[in-house]
């Protein structure tokens, strides 16, 4: 089984019947810090910190997260058929446990390994190639877990491929700083160190300034606050879902900082990435009332996620970005947790 449907079926394994060992990899630090990936997709399952009062609490949210990756493929591909005429892509997307490559009429050899794996430390190795209209795309995935004494979590990846690639990869779960099975993250105080914003379908072709909009928080403001205020950009989103061109700073300043204010959990972000993208976990609405579906709450969590300046001029969407044939890209971050 390979592709998507053997990543999906891997996935699906994990939730069977066994012992820890068996469905996790687990890293934890001497201070409590301790992560659970699975064995089989390198997803995190769960994320304990320690609280204000030194209680482990799980701040990943496992709650469905469908349309994060989604993108209308059918007519984008069809609108531009001569930009894509000899491109593959691909969306990787790591914590849904799934890579669905386009075109459809394709076939794939895939190789998936554990490269190193102790107490504080996991990497992973792919290896893929995809068979599709008489060529073939080659192309490696190394992904590295690290956890430190300083009660952070880094994660590193790089890609290369050995033709035109447009890609989506995603490594960020969703939290909720308050606790996995809290309901809601509005009373969460955020602060991002970003002077401009793109609006949702602008492709990065327009940046918008962050000065008297919803989307300033170079001073922590509490999500909520402003959340549903009569702005544009927030109705068509149904929330936040939009990326931030983060100012330029070292490495070593956190671009991102954002408070649970339940358990004075704070996590901040450190990236060597240009670009920020902030969720909510608010769009659902076909969800909410489905029976069939498991539980959900609007605004139940959020993601922080690091990238390139992606897109090409007008259009790429904004969270695609082109790799150009020998190109590896890399890509660092790191979540560290404080309590106040």
């Amino acid at each position: 089984m390979i592709g998507e449907e053997y990543l999906n079926q891997q996935w699906h394994r994990k939730m069977l019947p066994g012992s820890l060992s068996e469905s996790f990899y687990v890293l934890k630090n001497k201070r409590g810090l301790t992560v659970l990936i699975g064995r089989n997709n390198t997803r995190i399952i769960k994320l304990l910190v320690p609280d204000a009062a030194g209680n482990l609490v799980n701040v990943v949210s496992n709650r469905p997260v469908i349309g994060a990756s989604a993108h209308p493929m059918g007519d984008f591909l069809g609108a531009n058929q001569t930009f894509f005429a000899d491109s593959i892509i691909c969306f990787l997307d790591v914590d849904q446990s799934r890579i669905t490559i386009y075109p459809e009429n394709k076939t794939y050899e895939i190789e998936w390994g554990t490269e190193k794996y102790n107490d504080q430390e996991l990497s992973f190795k792919c290896r893929m190639k995809v068979v599709f209209l008489n060529s073939f795309l080659l192309f490696t995935i190394e992904l590295r877990y690290f956890l430190a004494e300083d009660n952070s979590i880094s994660i590193k990846y790089e890609i290369v491929t050995d033709k035109k690639l447009i890609l989506i990869a995603s490594q960020s779960p969703f939290f909720n700083l308050n606790g996995a099975d809290d309901e809601s993250v509005l009373r969460h105080q955020l602060y991002i160190k970003a002077d401009k914003f793109v609006g949702t379908n602008n492709y990065f072709k327009h940046l918008n300034e962050v000065t008297g909009t919803p989307f300033d928080f170079r001073k922590s403001a509490i999500i909520g606050s402003r959340i549903f205020d009569n702005d544009e950009q927030l109705k068509r989103a149904g929330g936040y879902n939009h990326f931030f061109l983060l100012n330029k700073t070292e490495k070593k300043t956190a671009v991102a900082k954002i408070k649970g204010e339940k358990t004075g959990i704070i996590m901040e972000i450190y990236t060597d990435q240009p670009v920020l993208k902030f969720q909510t976990l608010s769009c659902l609405a076909n969800w909410e009332n489905d029976p069939a579906k498991p539980p959900y709450r609007k605004y139940a969590s959020f993601a922080l996620k690091t990238g390139p300046i992606p897109g090409v001029g007008n259009i790429v969407p904004a969270d695609f970005v082109v790799l150009p044939a020998g190109f590896a890209n890399k890509k660092y971050f790191k979540y560290r947790f404080l309590t106040c």
